[in-house]
């Protein structure tokens, strides 16, 4: 378990950082969604249906996985895979502004098919939904489901990633590196300087080199700071990385 942190930033929710143990992998067979009732306080106490805030249910491999669409209409995409210890909510300053600019804007709380099925689930069902491109966004442990998502992922099914402090070592997970020499789509890896579960941005470093060619734009943003996953999008580095982050999620 990583640190719990309280980071502010304008409108920026209480966020529990940290990293957990991994799962395996399963592609998704999603076909369907199916629009569910929200409990009277919201999902995760933070969401309510509305007019842009859309509580569906999606298939994934052996689950019907609570997911919420924020905004509507456009053609991209992005999936948000959560940090572990965290909920969707940590998402939600950075995830609500990406919708007000037209992209659909994808949370969810992991459930209990493999991280990376369930981005590549919703990746899916996106798509069904009209949606031409999907960028996949993880932070720390989600960091590295949704490369390995977009290493398993379909042509097509993921047009670009985002690894917020994903690390390359984990445990006794496999090695990210495998994964993230498969990466056919471009990739942006951006992590912090005296960040220690990166191994103070030398891990990310790895991966990007590892993951670059292919006559893809990857891209490399190592800040200043110890920011960890989320905290990069709302603590004292986000002027770096916000803009970069968006940049590439239009660019790519």
């Amino acid at each position: 378990m990583k640190r719990v942190g309280v980071i502010g930033l304008g409108l920026a929710a209480a966020i529990l950082a940290g990293c957990g143990s991994g799962s395996g992998s399963a592609q998704s067979t999603a076909t369907h969604s199916t629009t569910t009732t929200a409990r009277s306080t919201g999902f995760d106490n933070c969401l309510r249906p509305g007019t842009d805030v859309h509580v569906v249910k999606v298939p994934a491999p052996g689950e019907q996985l609570p997911v919420v669409e924020l905004g509507g209409g456009g053609t991209t995409g992005v999936v948000f895979a959560n940090q572990s210890a965290s909920i969707a909510c940590g998402w939600l300053p950075y995830a609500r502004n990406v919708a007000r600019s037209g992209v659909r804007s994808v949370v969810f709380d992991y459930g209990t098919a493999s991280r990376e099925g369930e981005v590549l689930a919703i990746a899916h069902w996106l798509h069904e939904r009209g949606v031409h491109r999907v960028v996949v966004v993880g932070a720390s442990i989600g960091g590295r489901a949704v490369v390995t998502a977009a290493a398993r992922a379909r042509p097509g099914e993921v047009a670009a990633v985002v690894s917020l402090s994903g690390e390359r070592i984990l445990g006794a997970q496999r090695d990210l590196i495998v994964d993230a020499r498969r990466l056919k789509v471009p990739a942006l890896w951006v992590s912090s300087a005296n960040d220690g579960y990166t191994n103070f941005g030398i891990e990310t470093r790895q991966l990007y080199r590892a993951a670059k060619g292919h006559a893809r734009p990857d891209q490399l943003l190592v800040v200043g700071g110890d920011d960890h996953g989320i905290d990069l999008l709302t603590g004292p580095q986000a002027e770096r990385v916000v803009p970069a982050v968006t940049r590439f999620i239009r660019q790519n």
